[in-house]
């Protein structure tokens, strides 16, 4: 049976199936198909490489009574025929990308309880935002693709509880996830809880605390502590975070890292084109010949967008001892037309790794187009390159420049 046969007969079922034991209020059906035409060369090894790429997504999600709803998502995401060819089928692998059943207004208005499989994020997802790194754990079984980077496969094994209050403007968001599961005291456990407060509609205040448990040692545990801060002021969006972290985490060495976000856009007012710049600076720290100081990233999300598109595949999507600063900008010249350019100058904050001889790492220029044929399809060109600077040469162990060239087609429906 092939690909779309499963896909389809999987949604009719689930589709089928909820009506059959619910009161449903009113079913939507949707997804969306990425597919990219991938060039890099110079990035997993001095060597080029081209392939075609492949997400599809398909989601059934049900309104039931007394604000109950129902969410089930499959997904596959394959390189074209694969490395060994079609014999071997789990290309073709349909996946459970989300489930969950959500109760709003639980026992109390504002109070909702979210149970299974789902996506959770606090803030631009520095500490919490995709259950997979890629290039680390992105889940191989049953779905293979090489640009792991671009994959969509994000959920956690959850039980979330989110409550607005209804006299302040504050919010509460607290969460158990499990990330390894073993049946016994050696179960890893995911904990997290965020606070916001809106100060007004130009400021947001956000404390969050996220720990990362080892079921079998108390004393086994990465913790982190930290708090967000985002606003508005005269055109300029602005944001601020620092996060520290506590704990132990192997050879009962305590954990010292911590990490600092700096940014700010302006989008130029009453402008045609959607015209805007930014600029933003991002702090990880590293370790010294001492201490067990460097920033441990677990579970991030949208690491490209704070360290550059090329620079994270070459460092396997790791933020530890790294200073960033990203420049860039974009601009919509004409309807259904946008582009952007981004800089960003790369280094190691300590020059504790081996075999590098200094901390700059390189500069990564990265540009991309994006064309809106309809409300539903969009096709992208991305381009991007990082300059190697000694270090970033000494850490890959040659001297050509990585680069990536990566055309996209994207619909919605």
């Amino acid at each position: 049976m092939s690909m779309w046969k499963r896909l389809l007969v999987a949604v009719a079922v689930v589709a089928m199936a909820i009506p059959a034991f619910s009161a449903v209020e009113s079913v939507k059906v949707g997804g969306d198909i990425d597919i990219y035409g991938i060039k890099r060369v110079n990035i997993y090894v001095n060597d080029s490489y081209d392939w075609l790429q492949t997400h599809a997504r398909v989601y059934v999600q049900a309104a039931l009574t007394d604000n109950v709803e129902a969410m089930v998502r499959l997904i596959n995401e394959r390189v074209w025929l694969g490395p060994w060819g079609y014999p071997y089928d789990y290309p073709l692998d349909i996946l459970l990308d989300l489930a969950y059943i959500k109760v709003s207004d639980l026992l109390t208005p504002g109070l909702a309880l979210t149970v299974g499989r789902q996506e959770i994020q606090f803030g631009e997802g520095l500490v919490v935002g995709s259950a997979y790194l890629p290039y680390n754990y992105y889940p191989f079984g049953g779905t293979w693709i090489q640009a792991q980077d671009l994959g969509k496969q994000k959920a956690f094994d959850a039980i979330r509880v989110d409550y607005s209050f209804n006299q302040v403007p504050v919010d509460l968001t607290a969460f158990l996830a499990k990330v390894d599961e073993n049946f016994d005291i050696n179960d890893e456990n995911l904990y997290g809880l965020n606070l916001g407060f809106n100060a007004g509609e130009a400021l947001r205040i956000e404390g969050y605390y996220v720990r990362l448990q080892d079921m079998s040692d108390v004393e086994q545990n990465v913790t982190t502590a930290g708090v967000r801060v985002t606003g508005n002021v005269a055109g300029f969006a602005l944001k601020g975070e620092y996060a520290k972290q506590f704990g132990e985490w192997g050879a009962d060495i305590d954990n010292k890292g911590w990490a600092l976000l700096l940014g700010a856009q302006y989008n130029f007012p009453q402008s045609e084109m959607a015209a805007y710049v930014k600029g933003q600076f991002n702090y990880y720290s590293g370790t010294d010949d001492t201490d067990k100081n460097g920033w441990l990233s677990y579970f991030p999300s949208n690491v490209a967008s704070r360290i550059g598109p090329v620079t994270s595949v070459v460092l396997g999507y790791d933020e530890s001892n790294l200073q960033v600063i990203n420049v860039g900008g974009g601009i919509s010249p004409v309807e259904k037309v946008s582009v952007s350019l981004d800089w960003f100058n790369v280094n190691f904050v300590d020059e504790d790794v081996p075999g590098v001889s200094e901390k700059a790492i390189g500069n990564e220029i990265s540009a991309a187009l994006a064309y809106k044929y309809t409300e539903d399809l969009t096709f992208g060109l991305q381009y991007g390159i990082l300059l190697l600077s000694d270090g970033g040469e000494d850490y890959l162990g040659w001297d050509d420049d990585p680069w990536q060239l990566i055309a996209s087609m994207k619909v919605v429906f």
